[in-house]
């Protein structure tokens, strides 16, 4: 098990590394477009939305396992406060299997859905013919990796449960 997480880890930073070069990409991509509808050729660059519009989706896949992994996704411990460490232990870990079951279920649609575009070799219709299919299959790959990585801490939640170990209550930092 601890095989796994250290390679979920892994992959996971190298997914988010990716997500924020995407990001850059798409600054680039963007100010380019700019800089060639005012100053250029006063006209679009042919394709740049279509290409956009699919680098948006690689950033939130490509960004989920590390932003799960840092808890950063949007909490709420309203209940989980007020109990006991092991009645919030036992709370959490039935929020885990319910997030275990909807990621993985949504993975697997995914990579349907990446199998039957790539068979298809899916486009965008638009000004040109973007191919989908490619962006498809990184989404599902994140997917997966991000559903290998909330089983891995259901897992090791019951576990923890099953043993007695016990986690302490954490204190809850706020933006605000």
């Amino acid at each position: 098990m601890k095989i796994i997480d250290v390679a979920v880890r892994k992959i996971g930073r190298f997914l988010a590394v990716l997500s924020a070069v995407v990001g850059v990409l798409i600054m680039v991509i963007m100010l380019a477009d700019v800089v060639s509808r005012n100053f250029v050729s006063h006209r679009s660059i042919p394709g740049v939305y279509e290409l956009i519009e699919t680098l948006v989706v690689l950033i939130l896949a490509f960004g989920l396992v590390y932003a799960e992994e840092l808890e950063v996704n949007p909490r709420v411990t309203l209940l989980t406060d007020r109990l006991s460490a092991r009645s919030a232990m036992i709370v959490r870990t039935v929020g885990e299997l319910v997030v275990a079951v909807v990621v993985t279920w949504m993975a697997y649609g995914v990579v349907g859905q990446a199998i039957t575009a790539t068979e298809r070799g899916e486009f965008t219709q638009g000004i040109i013919a973007f191919p989908t299919w490619p962006t498809k299959i990184l989404l599902a790959v994140g997917f997966v990796v991000l559903a290998v990585y909330v089983d891995n801490r259901l897992v090791r939640s019951v576990v923890r449960l099953a043993t007695g170990d016990i986690e302490p209550k954490k204190e809850h930092t706020h933006a605000l």
